[in-house]
């Protein structure tokens, strides 16, 4: 039993190291993007990305994948604080109480389409994620 509570903390302490690269990349990415002025929020790229990790995000549970949308979020949102704030529903067009509203919309049309539609998301972000998701297809 010790042996599986010790191999759990290693397992713990890969996830916080891998948390503190990708925020580390992250930084790095908006340097460059910034200093090519290039768009900081790329919608397309948010919605390619989550449609590459389909299939690993899929074996998530409902609250793994809010979680994993707000550590994203937050690593994308200290680094530039243009990024979306899903989590706060800036995005919404009324407030709804499901996980769901309050996620990366990306996530949620690729790994829960059945939720995406029960989005309520105003008009600006409405057009948006229509394009991208259009333009991703």
């Amino acid at each position: 039993m010790q042996e599986i509570k010790n191999q759990i903390t290693e397992a713990n302490l890969k996830i916080l190291k891998i948390f503190s690269e990708r925020k580390e990349l992250i930084k790095k990415l908006t340097v460059e993007k910034v200093s090519s002025s290039s768009t900081l929020f790329d919608i397309d790229y948010e919605f390619q990305t989550f449609k590459e990790l389909k299939n690993e995000l899929n074996d998530l549970e409902n609250r793994e994948l809010y979680l994993f949308s707000m550590i994203l979020e937050n690593h994308e949102k200290n680094a530039f604080p243009a990024y979306p704030v899903w989590s706060e529903g800036e995005h919404l067009g009324e407030q709804k109480e499901r996980w769901f509203c309050f996620t990366n919309p990306f996530l949620v049309y690729h790994v829960k389409p059945e939720l995406f539609s029960e989005i309520p998301f105003n008009d600006t972000w409405r057009e948006r994620i229509d394009r991208a998701i259009e333009v991703g297809r």
